[in-house]
């Protein structure tokens, strides 16, 4: 990041030698193709008839922007639905090892309140056998 702005510094003749010299910039990463309105609207509707739990999971994604191990792995002691409900991601369940919550909207607990649950001891939101969260993401992408 560095070499690319003392790069760009000389580019412009603002400095006549980078500190960074013989340094490459930073690889900029092209940005993942985004779904547009229609897409969105699209999936939605598919999403009344995916098989459990595909259907309710993807929703969960749309709403609230998470990671899908995030969504899958949900279970019901992360969930606070007082006041102001609030979904609470432990940092053992996070990418960056920080704590997350995230505001349930009146759209996201109605998602989650759809989910047909299947006798979880763990509490597990997403299963279908009981014992573990779902990860058949192969066959829901099928």
């Amino acid at each position: 990041m560095l070499a690319s702005f003392f790069n760009w510094c000389v580019e412009t003749e603002r400095i006549t030698t980078s500190p960074c010299k013989n340094k490459k910039g930073a690889k900029r990463r092209k940005g993942k193709r985004k779904l547009s309105d229609d897409e969105i609207r699209w999936l939605w509707r598919a999403c009344d008839k995916a098989p459990y739990p595909f259907g309710h999971i993807v929703r969960l994604l749309i709403l609230t922007l998470a990671r899908r191990t995030e969504v899958a792995g949900l279970r019901d002691r992360e969930l606070h639905l007082g006041n102001r409900p609030v979904w609470i991601l432990p940092a053992s369940r996070t990418k960056n090892n920080h704590e997350h919550r995230v505001v349930l909207t009146s759209a996201m607990l109605d998602a989650i309140r759809a989910v047909q649950r299947v006798k979880s001891k763990e509490g597990w939101y997403f299963t279908t056998n009981g014992k573990t969260h779902f990860t058949g993401y192969s066959k829901a992408k099928k």
